[in-house]
C-alpha cells in the first residue's frame, strides 16, 4: 500500500467486498491496544491476513505494533480512517469503490465537466483509454445518473458526479496529510503533541537540505519581521541560537513578548558567552520572561496572535514543524501556552537585577 490513492482504494475494496477483510473495522478496533489473537477471534481470519493487513497500515504510519503481537492504530490512522468514514457516508462504500478503483473513472469525470464531448472526441484524447473502455464506463456512469441527457448528443456530467468527485479528492488530501505530518508529531514533545486534526490544512516545513537556516527563515517569514507587522509574540523556547536571536533582537524594544524557557536553557544563556542575550530579554521593557520546571523541547510560538508554529525536537535533533493559522490550531496553541505560562515562575529579581546591572567602572 503506497500513498493515499492505494489506502482509499484498498479500504473501499475492503468494504464493499464481504469475502475481504474490512480494513477500517480492523484498525480502528485496535484503539486502545488490541492483540493479533484478539483480532483474528474476532474476524475469523488466518494469523497471516492479520499481520499482512495491518503491516500495510503500519506502512503508512497509520497502525503501530506494541509489545507482543499487540497493535494499535496511531493518530495519523485516527484521521485518515475519520476522513475516509465521513466520504464513505456521505458517498456510499459502493460509489467510493467505484470511483477509488480506477483513475480513468476520475479523469473522464473530469474531462466531461470541463468541456461535454461525444464518443469520437473522447475516443481522440490521448489520455483517455480505449473506446470500449470507455464505453463501459459511460454506462456505469448512467446507472450512478451521472450523465444529463442533451440534445447536441454530447455528453454532459451531472452535478453530482462532480460533487463525488470532489470529496474523493478532498479524501487523498486529508490521507496525504495524515502520512505527511505523522513523522513531525511523533518527533514532538509530549507536552507539545496536538492531536493531529488539530494540524489539518497548516503547512509542513522540513529543513532543506543544502541551505542554512531553513527553519530560521520559515519563522521569521511567519513573525511579519520582514514586511513591518511583527507586533507580539508568545513562545515557549527549548533553546535559543544566536541566528535568531540577532532576527529578533531589533524589535525587542517595539514588539510585546512573552517567552518560557526551561531550567537547562535559562542557565545557558545565563553563561559569560550567552550572557547578553539574557541581559537583552530581562532588560527590555516590552519582554516578559518565565522559567518553567519541566524540560521543554519543542518551539511553540504564537506570532501576532495568529500564525501559530510548532515543532523541532531538541529531544531528537529533528527540525520537522507545523504552520498555520487555522482556528483548530490557534485554540490549542493558545490554551497550551497559557497552561505552560502558568505553571512557569518569574526571573527572580535578586538575578535580574544583577545580571541587568551596568558594569562598574574600575577604581582610579
Amino acid at each position: 500500500m503506497n500513498g493515499a490513492r492505494e489506502f482509499v482504494r484498498a479500504v473501499a475494496v475492503s468494504q464493499a467486498n464481504d469475502s475481504r477483510v474490512d480494513l477500517a473495522t480492523l484498525a480502528l478496533e485496535t484503539a486502545g491496544g488490541a492483540s493479533a489473537t484478539q483480532l483474528i477471534t474476532t474476524h475469523n481470519v488466518s494469523r497471516e491476513t492479520v499481520y499482512r493487513r495491518l503491516g500495510e497500515l503500519e506502512d503508512l504510519g497509520f497502525v503501530e505494533s506494541n509489545s507482543g503481537d499487540g497493535f494499535q492504530i496511531t493518530r495519523p490512522g485516527w484521521l485518515a480512517f475519520r476522513a475516509y468514514e465521513r466520504v464513505s457516508t456521505r458517498l456510499g462504500i459502493e460509489m467510493l469503490a467505484y470511483l477509488a478503483g480506477s483513475p480513468t473513472r476520475r479523469e473522464l469525470i473530469r474531462a466531461l465537466a470541463r468541456a461535454p464531448a461525444d464518443k469520437a472526441t473522447l475516443a481522440a484524447d490521448p489520455s483517455l483509454p480505449s473506446r470500449a473502455t470507455i464505453h463501459r464506463i459511460l454506462a456505469d456512469f448512467e446507472t450512478y445518473g451521472w450523465l444529463v441527457d442533451a440534445p447536441d448528443r454530447r455528453y454532459h456530467v451531472s452535478e453530482t458526479a462532480v460533487l463525488a468527485l470532489e470529496q474523493v479528492n478532498w479524501l487523498y488530501t486529508a490521507v496525504t496529510e495524515a502520512i505527511d505530518k505523522g513523522p513531525a508529531l511523533r518527533a514532538m514533545a509530549h507536552w507539545a503533541n496536538p492531536q493531529l486534526h488539530t494540524l489539518v490544512d497548516s503547512d509542513l516545513l522540513t529543513k532543506t537540505p543544502g541551505m542554512q537556516n531553513t527553519m530560521v527563515n520559515a519563522v521569521v517569514g511567519a513573525s511579519g519581521l520582514r514586511t513591518g507587522e511583527f507586533e507580539r509574540l508568545r513562545a515557549v523556547v527549548p533553546s535559543l541560537d544566536r541566528v535568531t536571536f540577532e532576527r529578533f533582537e531589533p524589535s525587542l524594544t517595539s514588539a510585546r513578548f512573552q517567552l518560557v524557557l526551561d531550567r537547562p536553557t535559562f542557565r545557558h544563556l545565563a553563561r559569560p558567552q550567552t550572557h547578553h542575550q539574557l541581559s537583552a530579554l530581562l532588560s527590555a521593557p516590552t519582554v516578559e520572561l518565565r522559567v518553567h520546571r519541566d524540560p521543554l523541547s519543542t518551539v511553540l510560538a504564537i506570532f501576532n496572535d495568529e500564525q501559530i508554529l510548532i515543532g523541532g525536537s531538541t529531544r531528537t535533533g529533528r527540525s520537522d514543524a507545523v504552520l498555520g493559522d487555522t482556528w483548530r490550531l490557534n485554540r490549542w496553541a493558545m490554551t497550551t501556552f497559557e497552561e505552560l505560562w502558568n505553571e512557569s515562575r518569574p526571573v527572580e529579581s535578586r538575578f535580574y537585577s544583577w545580571l541587568t546591572a551596568p558594569p562598574q567602572s574600575s577604581p582610579e
